[in-house]
C-alpha cells in the first residue's frame, strides 16, 4: 500500500505524506474487532487523502466486476473518476484486510489479519472493510458537482441496479443537491428485462427523483462512446492527477514495509414500447 502511495501523484507537483496516510489508515481498524467499527472510523484517513473531484467527472458503478473493469476503463479513457481512480479508493483496491483484538490468540502485524476476514456478514458495513468502503463511497459522492454518471450492466444477474448496494445505502444519500444537478445513468448490455424503459433501471430512476435529482439515461453503446468524446480533452487535463495507481494483489503491498427529465423519459419509453409490440 505504501508502495502505491509512493507512485501516486510521480508526475504532479502534488506530495503525499505516504506514512502518515497509512498511519491513519492502521489506526481505523488495528487492535480492534473486526465487526465493531464505526462509519467515521476512516475519517482521518479519508481527509489525509482528499483531493479535489472536478465538475462533471463523478463516475459510480454497481454490480459486477465487469462494469468496474469497464468504468475504469472508460473513465481513463474518457476524463472521468471513478472511487479507485482517487488516491483514497486506490491504496486499498483489492486488498484484504481486518482488525483483531489483542486478546485473540495469535497476535502479528500489528493485531491485524490478513487470513480470515469476512465473519460480519449480518451487518457487512461494520466491517473493517466494509466501514472503510461506505465511508468512502460516501465521500466521493459528497465531493461531487455538476453531472454525475452511474454504470450499470443490463446483463447483472437479478437486474442492474439493486436496492440494497452501496449506489443505494450511501452514494446517492450522500450526494449534494446544492452541487449536483443531474444524475446521467449509462446502461451497457441493454437487453428485452434491461433497458432505459424496462426493469430494475427504473427503480434507480425512481430513487434518483425521490432525493431530487434530475437525470437522463443511454442505453445506446454508440451514444454512450459519443458522451467519453464530447469534452474528453478537457476532462483529461482536469483529471491529469488522477490514474496514477497501479494496483496489485497481496499481502506485503497493504503493509508499510512495503439530461432528461422523468416525463420526458417515460415518453419516450412508452413510444419505444409501444412500437416494439407491433
Amino acid at each position: 500500500m505504501i508502495d502505491r502511495c509512493l507512485n501516486f501523484g510521480t508526475s504532479t507537483e502534488t506530495a503525499w505524506n505516504c506514512e502518515i496516510i497509512w498511519s491513519t489508515f492502521e489506526d481505523a481498524f488495528a487492535c480492534k474487532d473486526e465487526c465493531g467499527l464505526e462509519e467515521d472510523s476512516y475519517s482521518e484517513y479519508v481527509e489525509e487523502t482528499r483531493q479535489d473531484i472536478p465538475i462533471d467527472a463523478t463516475l459510480f458503478w454497481s454490480g459486477i466486476d465487469v462494469i468496474k473493469d469497464r468504468a475504469m476503463n472508460y473513465s481513463q479513457s474518457c476524463g472521468f473518476v471513478t472511487l479507485g481512480d482517487t488516491l483514497t479508493g486506490c491504496l486499498p483496491d483489492g486488498l484484504s484486510w481486518c482488525g483483531q483484538e489483542p486478546e485473540d490468540e495469535v497476535i502479528e502485524d500489528g493485531c491485524i489479519n490478513y487470513e480470515s476476514c469476512g465473519k460480519c456478514e449480518s451487518n457487512r458495513y461494520t466491517s473493517s472493510m466494509g466501514s472503510f468502503w461506505s465511508q468512502v463511497s460516501s465521500n466521493l459522492a459528497n465531493m461531487s458537482s455538476g453531472m454525475v454518471s452511474i454504470m450499470l450492466s443490463g446483463e447483472r444477474e437479478g437486474g442492474a441496479f439493486r436496492k440494497e448496494s452501496f449506489l443505494t445505502d450511501y452514494e446517492l444519500p450522500s450526494l449534494n443537491l446544492g452541487k449536483v444537478h443531474t444524475v446521467r445513468i449509462l446502461l451497457y448490455d441493454k437487453t428485452d428485462e434491461e433497458s432505459c424503459c424496462n426493469g430494475t433501471v427504473l427503480d434507480l430512476i425512481g430513487e434518483i427523483e425521490d432525493y431530487g435529482f434530475n437525470h437522463t439515461c443511454v442505453d445506446d453503446p454508440d451514444e454512450i462512446d459519443e458522451i467519453c468524446e464530447d469534452g474528453k480533452e478537457d476532462r483529461l487535463e482536469d483529471a491529469s492527477i488522477f490514474y496514477q495507481c497501479a494496483t496489485s494483489t497481496g499481502r506485503s503491498t497493504l503493509t508499510l514495509s512495503s439530461i432528461v427529465y422523468l416525463p420526458v423519459l417515460l415518453s419516450v419509453c412508452k413510444l419505444r414500447n409501444a412500437l416494439s409490440s407491433w
